[in-house]
C-alpha cells in the first residue's frame, strides 16, 4: 500500500477492492477512482513510499497505470534492518505493531 497520507491511501484502496472484489456496477465506480490517481502515481516528480512495491506495481499496471516516482520500500528496508525476523514476517501491521 502506498504510503503518504491516510485519506489517498484509504480512497486507492477502496478502488482497488471495488474493482477486484464486488458487482460490475461498483466496479465501474472504482475504474473512475483509479483514473483521478492515474496521473499522480505516474508523475515522477511526486516522490512515493510503498510497502510491497513490486505487488502494488504489479496491480496497477494491471489497471493500465505506469507508476512513477519511486523513492523508497519499508518492507525491502525492514528485511534490511532485520534480516532473522522468522516467525514474525513483515508486514506492515507486524513492523508497526
Amino acid at each position: 500500500m502506498l504510503l503518504l497520507c491516510s485519506g489517498l491511501c484509504n480512497l486507492w484502496f477502496i478502488a482497488f477492492l471495488c474493482m477486484n472484489f464486488l458487482p460490475p456496477l461498483l466496479q465501474e465506480a472504482s475504474k473512475e477512482m483509479f483514473a483521478i490517481f492515474k496521473d499522480f502515481f505516474e508523475d515522477p516528480h511526486i516522490k512515493k513510499v510503498w510497502h510491497n512495491y513490486s505487488f502494488d506495481r504489479h496491480v496497477l499496471r494491471n489497471h493500465g497505470i505506469d507508476c512513477q516516482g519511486f523513492t523508497g520500500d519499508t518492507m525491502h528496508m525492514a528485511r534490511l534492518w532485520d534480516s532473522s525476523r522468522q516467525g514474525k514476517g513483515y508486514s506492515l501491521e507486524s513492523l508497526t505493531g
